[in-house]
């Protein structure tokens, strides 16, 4: 069963993988753009170490995102360099998804900041497999169905985010339970 998923993975085509990144690239950007805009203009008041995450993150998360849109444009201008392309986008979503799944460790250690604060269940899962995915695809020198022990990477990967995404939401529910019931 498994193999035939990572079969049916690999038909994928490259210009819809192109696609899927520059609508990752584009969500970073929209998630990320206002937020600093708002910051950088001063016209909403937010808490310092909410502004202090934005001015870190956001320049680098703005720039990166950039890339991988202007990446999977060019990948579409020029379809020679789709597999290179690819590969690069592969690699940054891999050091993002790391990035992102030691900051939602810290989140299972530490707790929930008392910022304003949202977690999309799933979302850290998903980044971090497909990821995987990419690399295992475009970066590593064997095709899948050469060591088929390749396809175990990404359900790794996935045995290792989703319980760190289900932790960070279990103490965000958990934080907002105390937080509703003290408000009664």
């Amino acid at each position: 069963m498994l193999k035939h998923f990572f079969e049916r993975l690999e038909k994928i085509p490259d210009s819809t993988l192109l696609l899927v990144n520059a609508g990752l690239g584009g969500f970073v950007l929209l998630a990320h753009g206002p937020a600093l805009l708002i910051l950088l203009r001063g016209t909403a008041p937010i808490p310092p170490d909410y502004a202090a995450i934005i001015r870190a993150l956001a320049p680098f998360s703005l720039l990166i995102a950039s890339l991988v849109v202007a990446g999977s444009a060019f990948g579409f201008v020029r379809p020679r360099s789709r597999r290179f392309v690819l590969a690069a986008q592969a690699l940054i979503l891999l050091l993002s998804g790391a990035g992102s799944l030691a900051w939602a460790v810290r989140f299972v250690v530490a707790g929930i900041p008392d910022v304003n604060f949202a977690w999309t269940l799933g979302l850290l899962t998903s980044w971090v497999v497909y990821s995987i995915f990419l690399c295992a695809r475009f970066v590593l020198p064997a095709p899948w169905g050469k060591y088929p022990a390749l396809a175990y990477l990404v359900v790794a990967a996935c045995m290792f985010a989703m319980p760190v995404d289900l932790g960070v939401f279990v103490c965000f529910v958990a934080k907002m339970s105390r937080m509703m019931a003290g408000a009664f």
